[in-house]
């Protein structure tokens, strides 16, 4: 017989040679240890180790929404008049957020019409963008931009998409979702090179997107922008297993041995 441990302190009796370990962490680093046993008389020989055995991460989880598989439209971002400063903003309803309560969001994709009539490629060169979530009251940007949500800046830097991956951005500063419409902003403070592609888009989604671009690439931009009824399919990854977090946590009934516990629920606890 064998011993198997992950600690020299913890040891369980193996006959066999060999033994799967159960209820591990994820991307954690463990030492295992195995040292040869006799039960009679009870003797037991040098250890055998391995150092930093590291568990895989959890694999990636994600949800596609605005699912959209024919038309295309002028957002996330306007590729045709890239060379100019610009702001889009668009508002995913609640309703099709479900499943993405309580996850954290790392990352966004989305999704470039291939066969294009006007291009299905864009690189804007070292063009900077801003990108930022938040939880807004507004249910679409019929009155103009929101202003008034309070934003989270979540990635800056440069973009680039074709048909074959879409437009990857990974997060800069993860996004925790806890419910409500969600509205995306991208922001290109100063323009940078014109590159012109599609991106898949729902036609029919009244107000849910608002684009605004100087009249030349000198300009300032300064307009409300331009109405339209499309809202990008996006694809949400966020951290497997991540939990919805406890808010509102109190206690009450305090006595010599007892306390009662409340709070408003994540996923689970």
């Amino acid at each position: 017989a064998v011993e198997h441990g992950e600690t020299p302190a913890a040891w369980t009796i193996v006959n066999d040679t060999r033994y799967t370990f159960v209820g591990l962490t994820p991307e954690t680093s463990y030492d295992l240890y195995v040292r040869p046993y006799q039960a009679s008389p009870v003797a037991t020989g040098t250890a055998a180790h391995l150092d930093d055995v590291t568990t895989e991460a959890l694999p990636p989880t994600c949800e596609t929404v605005a699912n959209a598989t024919t038309n295309t439209g002028n957002a996330p971002l306007y590729g045709n008049y890239a060379e100019r400063a610009q702001r889009i903003q668009s508002i995913y309803p609640a309703s099709m957020l479900e499943n993405l309560q309580g996850k954290t969001i790392n990352s966004l994709q989305y999704f470039v019409k291939s066969g294009s009539s006007s291009g299905s490629n864009g690189d804007w060169g070292t063009g900077t963008w801003n990108i930022s979530i938040a939880i807004t009251e507004q249910n679409d940007l019929s009155a103009g931009f929101d202003n008034d949500a309070v934003m989270t800046q979540v990635y800056s830097g440069s973009l680039t998409a074709n048909t074959t991956n879409g437009m990857t951005i990974t997060l800069d500063n993860n996004f925790q979702y806890n419910g409500g419409n969600l509205l995306i902003q991208f922001v290109q403070p100063t323009g940078s090179g014109y590159s012109d592609c599609q991106f898949y888009a729902l036609s029919d989604q009244t107000g849910a997107s608002r684009y605004a671009y100087p009249s030349t690439a000198a300009n300032v931009m300064t307009d409300a922008g331009t109405l339209i009824n499309y809202l990008p399919k996006v694809q949400f990854c966020y951290e497997a297993g991540a939990c919805r977090d406890v808010t509102n946590l109190t206690v009450s009934n305090v006595t010599t041995d007892s306390a009662i516990v409340s709070w408003m629920p994540g996923n689970t606890e």
